[in-house]
């Protein structure tokens, strides 16, 4: 599990610090998250699909693991572009069916 003062401070970190953190991250982040009850993937997703139709393209600029990404394509959006400065992030997310 993720050092919750380790994310508290990382605004004011180096960005060197904020990369190393998630992508060391990246393999128990969806745990960590879905456990603290987590649920703004959910909330945004469903937020999106009352302004704007499920055909449009969707950027999830930041998905680190696709957490979000799930979110809308459970909300029935299917064209859905993810980026994010985590490779091992990416990769998850990618992974993800």
């Amino acid at each position: 599990m993720a050092d919750v003062r380790q994310l508290k401070v990382q605004s004011e970190s180096d960005p060197a610090q904020v990369h190393q953190l998630y992508d060391e991250w990246a393999a128990g982040y969806d745990k960590d998250l879905i456990a603290w009850g987590y649920d703004a993937p959910a909330v945004g997703a469903a937020m999106l699909g009352k302004l704007v139709a499920t055909d449009a393209r969707v950027l999830d600029a930041g998905c680190g693991t696709g957490l979000t990404g799930l979110a809308l394509r459970d909300a029935g959006f299917q064209n859905i572009v993810g980026i994010d400065f985590s490779a091992p992030s990416l990769q998850k997310a990618s992974a993800t069916d």
